[in-house]
């Protein structure tokens, strides 16, 4: 008894692995395509959140009043990412 499947299942599992071949290749071009016609400037939200933190960061060493006001001055997306980014300059130190 041979474990190889029928020729007829051994066709369509080839013709389904060469069709899902070709269209992830495709897509891939697509994107590759699309990426390089359409140049994305740098996203400045980044920055913003780093200044954040920064602010919070050098608000502890401060008073309790400054961290109250680091941390009702920033944007309150994503919740906590400053106290995080603060924390990581903590560690290493701006």
């Amino acid at each position: 008894m041979s474990l190889r499947p029928p020729r007829w299942d051994r066709f369509w599992m080839g013709a389904v692995v060469l069709i899902t071949s070709v269209a992830v290749v495709t897509i891939l071009v697509h994107l590759v395509g699309l990426i390089q016609a359409n140049p994305i400037p740098f996203d400045t939200d980044e920055a913003d959140h780093a200044n954040a933190g920064l602010e919070l960061y050098r608000a502890f060493g401060q008073s309790p009043s400054a961290v109250f006001t680091a941390i009702t001055r920033q944007a309150f997306y994503p919740p906590v990412n400053s106290v995080c980014v603060a924390l990581a300059y903590a560690v290493a130190e701006p």
